[in-house]
Parts: structure tokens; C-alpha cells; sequence
């Protein structure tokens, strides 16, 4: 059963006499990956500073599995690791001793050191120098480091930036396997739209400080169904501009987008919408139902902007 790790409960931060955040709430559960939205400057990482206590915040609290932040500071932080900004490494070290180091700091046996390497796939590298890592493995190696006290909540500000696709890839399945299969929770913010829509399970979206919607993927990555069955269906042919004219002229609403054409129809008629195509010489290449993206959404709700 999934449990709340994550609570932030009216919270709110200024500087000066500027709301940067303004009364947040929600909370986020083990075994799920919370993906954190927003334009530049909307408050996402004053949020996870907050969250990881390295900033105090001006009202409301923040509970991390169970315990206020307020109340029970050391408790609370006991069940949080995170990375913001730039992860700290000494590169004149082997992953390994600076693992170690951590360890030594928090009092964790070789055994998890050893557990650990082996959960972000670095047990033929770690006894080589940081400095010889590619950017992607000492993004894993940062996320080690967070992960040597075993926490329940896990923060991850912008850990995909400047990574390349392998690398990418590499660590969004790092993340799945611990939220899916380990039960941490994750708690990650990202400008990469499309790889929070492959990698996140929830979403939360914040612009000017307030959260203005939070929204499960699976409830935005949907398909666009109308009323009485009607949806809107990509189509691709050997002659998508006389395609369009022959739909056009039989009374069919046609869209031009990219290498294809949309068009919005009944399910029971899209036998003749196909009939009326293959009658004319237009070879059909694709005909599918067209889902909604996360960039979409995203766009609506904050009225485009996705750096500012």
C-alpha cells in the first residue's frame, strides 16, 4: 500500500517583502516519481532546498515520513537524500572512497556501500578516479551518495541536464527501479518535457510560486475522446495534399500537422472515411488514434512558457 512520504502543507517562502512561494500543498507517496514543473523562476528548486532543509521556509511545513521538519529536523532529514544544483564529488578519489567517505560520515557499512554500487550499475567503475567518469556516471555516483543512509524520499533537481541520451536512459531506469521496485519516493524536477512524461508517474506543474495543477500521467497521456465515441485520428498517405482536398470536399474537417493530417471523426466512420481515401488512388502508410502529450498540457496550463 502506497504511503505518504513527501507532505508539504501550506507552505510558503519570502525573501524580502517577494513571495517566491505561495501557500504549496501536496504530497507525494512511496514507489512513485513526482515529476516538478515549471517555467524559470517559478520556485521549483527554492522548493526542494526547502524540502531538503538547507533553506528555512517562511510559513506552513514540510513533513518527510511522518516527521516535521519544524518539530523533528533530524529525524525528518534522516529519510531524505537529494542533489541540487551541482553534485559534490572529489574526482582525485576512486566512486568508491568517496562513497566510503559518506559512509564513514554516517556510520554505514561496506555492505550497503556495496548494495549501492551494485543499484546504479557502477561495479566496474567505481574503484577508477571521479575524474575519469563521463558526465552520466558521475550523475549515478551523486545519486549513490544520496542514496547511503537508505532514504525514503529521494530530490533530484535537474538531474538529466547537460546528459547525453544514453545517459538519460540510463538514469531514468536507475530512478524506476528504485521508485517501482524499491518503494523510494522521487522527487524530481525537469525542463526535458518528454522525459518526464517517459519517467514520472504524477506531475506537479508551479508557475509564479503557486502549484496550478497536479495531474497523473496517465489521466494527461490519454486519448482524446470526445463525446459519442468521436476522437481525433493522425493520417499519413503518398499524397497527403490531394488526400485532404478529396476529405475536404466529402465534408470532413482535415488539419494539416507536419508530415500528417488530423482529422476528428465517429468510430463508425472511419471504415468510410478509409473507403472514400482508396477509391480515389491515396494509399493509407498510417492511420492511428492521436494521444495527448505532457508538452500539451503543460503548454495550456501555464500559457506557454517553459523558460522564462
Amino acid at each position: 500500500m502506497e504511503k505518504v512520504v513527501l507532505e508539504i502543507k501550506n507552505v510558503s517562502k519570502s525573501f524580502g517583502r517577494t513571495k517566491i512561494i505561495d501557500n504549496l500543498t501536496f504530497s507525494v507517496n512511496s514507489g512513485e516519481i513526482f515529476g516538478f514543473l515549471g517555467p524559470n523562476g517559478a520556485g521549483k528548486t527554492t522548493t526542494m532546498k526547502m524540502v531538503l532543509g538547507l533553506i528555512p521556509f517562511s510559513e506552513g511545513d514540510i513533513c518527510i515520513n511522518g516527521y516535521s521538519i519544524k518539530k523533528d529536523f533530524e529525524k525528518a532529514m534522516q529519510n531524505v537524500g537529494g542533489i541540487v544544483e551541482n553534485p559534490d564529488l572529489y574526482e582525485y578519489m576512486t566512486g568508491y572512497e568517496n562513497l566510503k567517505l559518506v559512509a564513514r560520515i554516517y556510520k554505514v557499512d561496506k555492505k550497503r556501500i556495496d548494495e549501492i554500487v551494485d543499484i546504479v550499475g557502477l561495479k566496474e567503475k567505481i574503484k577508477l578516479k571521479v575524474k575519469k567518469y563521463s558526465l552520466g556516471m558521475k550523475q549515478r555516483m551523486s545519486v549513490a551518495l544520496a542514496l547511503i543512509r537508505n532514504p525514503k524520499l529521494l530530490v533530484l533537481d535537474e538531474p538529466t541536464n547537460g546528459l547525453d541520451p544514453v545517459a538519460i536512459h540510463e538514469l531514468r531506469d536507475l530512478l524506476k527501479d528504485l521508485a517501482h521496485n524499491r518503494g523510494v519516493c522521487v522527487f524530481v524536477s525537469s525542463h526535458l518535457l518528454s522525459e518526464v512524461e517517459l519517467m514520472c508517474d504524477r506531475v506537479g506543474i508551479l508557475d509564479k510560486g503557486r502549484l496550478i495543477k497536479i495531474e497523473d500521467l496517465k489521466n494527461i497521456i490519454e486519448i482524446k475522446d470526445k463525446n459519442d465515441n468521436e476522437a481525433i485520428y493522425k493520417i499519413i498517405t503518398n499524397d497527403n495534399k490531394r488526400a485532404k482536398d478529396i476529405l475536404v470536399n466529402n465534408g470532413y474537417s482535415v488539419k494539416d500537422e507536419k508530415e500528417a493530417l488530423e482529422v476528428s471523426i465517429k468510430k463508425d466512420k472511419i471504415d468510410s472515411l478509409i473507403n472514400i481515401m482508396l477509391s480515389n488512388g491515396i494509399t493509407v502508410y498510417e492511420f492511428s488514434i492521436k494521444k495527448a502529450t505532457l508538452e500539451e498540457e503543460y503548454l495550456n496550463v501555464t500559457g506557454g512558457k517553459i523558460n522564462e
